[in-house]
């Protein structure tokens, strides 16, 4: 494929250490007040690097973190990047269980995490909470070295049931930066980017972390969100990306009610459906305190590090209810099924450990070229917009979290009280869905509160807390298809 665009070949950390090198004096991010320059963030990477080098890391190994949006992610991540070592990324809210399977899955030589989680991890390999720490440890791992061009590799879920590890290259982050930077239209050195998607998710690190790091611009890291919080940092800040979730949030908030928001040069909305209703809402919020920008959505996934497209910067170039055009060099194209297809730089690579997953979301068509197969539902206009119909793939979206019911229906029906489960996505108003489990129980069994009070703990030591059901509704049999399964679309339309 012939690109349009001019992509580094190099890896992610040598891209942000080439930014230091013209922008030493600039601020390359910011936490909890306190500033560092790009000069010293490239010294903190480099030494990130050799304390890793020094307990053993090498390229083609494994590393885990475990960490919300902190110094450390950024800096264990390029430190081990610029080793050609590639970073596990974990959810910190994991069960015990779900972590268990990552470390097996991944088989990491070392885990990085903060003192809050260790007792989570229940392993024999060694477990830090500071860089320092490295000192004196040897690490060691039978893994097989991934592929060399392996930067991250992110799980999401399969449809299996399992999550699958994604396994996301140097040349995939380096040209989303590059696309998504040209596409936004706006990132200019010196401007701050509110870091509010977890760094631990591919939009996060892929959006907020390394494509504002590549334009120079100043990350201003949010560990946990509120809306409080991030109704503060907004003020002084030039862009910021976030889930449908927090745009509600916003709305409500009241110290924004007679703010000036008139510093604003990009805002932009993924992960997760934007109703028209919600854009129409937030866009007359930014106009009545000044914003010269409306807000932009995208559409992608994490086997495309995120967003493959974005709406334009123009508001007569709008289209109601689309996603936007795709991003330079990247195309998309719908089978006669309906299912989006993508192919372009940002494509992973493959899942770990799993060829046949792998086989099956990634193509070779009659064209010639490999393309990314989604799993949604969708179309595209005369015009080239593209516009998301919906799912293939059973799954619940939750403040831009994916949720999949067949992992929390394997943790509900390994109980013994539970004879079989099935769990939906119900609309909520500000996370947009959220778990809903329908349960029956073994013959003899009836339900009562501290049966429910059972199955809430197991979950909790088996599913992550996020994707926890909010609601639990006990049933003496489930609605079933002719073909004798639990018919899903009867329980929604309970």
């Amino acid at each position: 494929m012939n690109y349009t665009l001019n992509y580094p070949d190099c890896s992610a950390a040598e891209l942000i250490l080439n930014v230091a090198e013209r922008y030493p004096k600039l601020h390359a991010y910011s936490f909890l007040g306190f500033n560092t320059s790009y000069k010293r963030f490239a010294k903190q990477i480099r030494s990130s690097a050799s304390a890793l080098a020094a307990a053993g890391v090498v390229k083609g190994d494994r590393i885990m973190l475990c960490l919300p949006n902190v110094p450390l992610a950024m800096l264990a991540f390029y430190g081990a990047n610029l080793l050609g070592a590639a970073v596990v990324f974990v959810h910190p809210l994991s069960s015990e269980g779900e972590l268990e399977y990552y470390i097996n899955d991944s088989k990491p030589k070392l885990i990085i995490t903060m003192k809050m989680f260790r007792d989570k991890f229940k392993t024999e390999i060694p477990i830090i909470t500071n860089l320092n720490k490295l000192r004196g440890i040897k690490v060691t791992s039978d893994a097989e070295p991934i592929d060399a061009d392996a930067a991250a590799i992110m799980y999401s879920g399969g449809t299996t049931g399992s999550p699958k590890g994604i396994i996301l290259s140097n040349f995939n982050f380096n040209s989303l930066a590059v696309q998504a930077s040209a596409s936004a239209d706006c990132l200019e050195p010196g401007g701050k980017m509110l870091a509010i998607m977890p760094i631990f998710h591919g939009y996060g690190l892929g959006i907020g972390v390394h494509t504002a790091l590549a334009e120079g611009c100043c990350i201003v890291l949010v560990p946990r969100f509120t809306s409080k919080s991030c109704a503060k940092l907004i003020k002084r800040i030039n862009y910021f990306s976030g889930v449908p979730t927090l745009f509600e949030a916003l709305l409500h908030e009241k110290s924004l009610n007679r703010a000036d928001l008139s510093h604003l040069r990009g805002v932009f909305c993924g992960a997760d459906t934007l109703s028209v209703e919600l854009k129409q809402k937030f866009d007359a919020f930014l106009a009545e305190r000044g914003a010269p920008v409306r807000l932009r959505e995208g559409y992608g996934m994490t086997e495309s590090v995120t967003a493959t497209c974005l709406t334009p910067r123009e508001p007569e170039r709008e289209r109601s209810g689309s996603v936007g055009l795709p991003y330079a060099d990247t195309r998309y194209k719908t089978l006669d099924s309906g299912e989006l297809c993508v192919r372009g730089p940002t494509v992973m690579l493959s899942y770990l450990n799993n060829p046949e997953e792998t086989a099956q979301t990634l193509q070779i068509h009659d064209d010639g070229y490999e393309w990314l197969h989604t799993g949604d539902i969708g179309k595209i206009d005369d015009e080239g917009y593209v516009y998301f119909l919906g799912r293939i793939k059973r799954v619940i979206m939750t403040s831009g979290y994916s949720v999949f019911p067949l992992q929390i229906e394997l943790a509900l029906n390994s109980h013994e009280l539970v004879k079989q489960s099935c769990v939906i996505g119900v609309p909520h108003p500000y996370k947009m869905q959220v778990p809903k489990a329908f349960i029956t129980l073994n013959n003899g069994i009836r339900a009562d509160k501290l049966i429910e009070a059972q199955l809430r703990e197991h979950l909790e030591k088996n599913v992550a807390k996020y994707a926890l059901p909010k609601e639990i509704v006990f049933l003496d049999s489930f609605p079933t298809t002719k073909l004798g399964k639990i018919d899903v679309k009867e329980l929604e339309k309970l």
